[in-house]
């Protein structure tokens, strides 16, 4: 199975920033990007999740409360869903929703928005709504305290990826992923991890021509398992295409682009 993700906090030693202050979260460790999470009273998990060097952002809800709005079983999209920060505005957005057998229930929201994370920092609630479902709103307290916090471990982990933080957020427009995504197959899965059922993260640092193709890829996690990064840039340079970062002069110029696979067994 492969997943994109966001980039995650990878424990390299340096302390995270502390969000402490944030009441609610805390720092999410299950992945290598920065994300933090708070469990509110009524038991929903948050977790929101920053990419450095891609501006992409995944929000996760998660429940278990039985009069929570129904669907089937399963991972499903719910297409034309609208994502609203309430008092921040409405993200633009993709929505699933997923089904596990222990009866949890989540709503995963996947966004390029570059404004996201100002919209959210500004909430008191997200509200998901689709013709189907109704709506589905979820408190949101602390968030200009986690946004904070997210930008710090982004601009940190920018640096530790050799990208100049101050060069990435000057500029007007970055690079955007043309669809589809999902450059990475799944009989792609490198044979001998497979084999042994070995997981792990492939994490590239793209450089992406004016023209929108990939100039060079770096691994990032090569003293991890190497062809897990390796399997993720040769699929990167074969498939992937980028619309071209913009200065602020809006001429189109290269810029890095962060993109990070999770590969697990089944």
């Amino acid at each position: 199975m492969l997943q994109f993700i966001p980039a995650l906090w990878l424990l390299t030693g340096i302390d995270p920033p502390d969000v402490s202050a944030g009441g609610d979260w805390s720092w999410s460790p299950d992945t290598p990007a920065c994300a933090v999470k708070a469990i509110a009273a009524d038991g929903q998990t948050l977790v929101v999740s920053r990419t450095p060097g891609s501006n992409q952002t995944m929000f996760t809800i998660e429940w278990s409360d039985p009069v929570a709005p129904s669907y089937n079983g399963g991972t499903e999209a719910l297409r034309g869903a609208s994502v609203m920060f309430v008092r921040g505005g409405r993200a633009n957005a993709e929505v699933w929703t997923t089904k596990d057998g222990r009866g949890r229930r989540f709503f995963s929201v996947m966004s390029d928005d570059p404004e996201f994370m100002s919209k959210f920092s500004a909430a008191s609630a997200v509200e998901i709504t689709h013709d189907r479902i109704g709506t589905f709103r979820a408190p949101v307290r602390w968030a200009s305290a986690a946004a904070y916090a997210l930008r710090n471990c982004e601009d940190r982990k920018m640096q530790e990826w050799g990208i100049d933080p101050a060069m990435w957020r000057g500029l007007k427009v970055h690079p955007v992923p043309l669809k589809p995504t999902n450059w990475v197959r799944a009989d792609e899965y490198p044979r001998k991890a497979l084999k042994h059922g070995l997981r792990g993260w492939g994490i590239a640092r793209l450089e992406v021509d004016p023209d929108g193709r990939i100039k060079a890829c770096t691994s990032i996690n090569r003293d991890l398992y190497r062809e897990f990064s390796d399997t993720v840039c040769n699929a990167l340079k074969r498939r992937a295409r980028f619309q071209p970062a913009r200065d602020s002069n809006d001429r189109a110029v290269a810029a890095p682009y962060v993109v990070i696979v999770r590969f697990q067994t089944p």
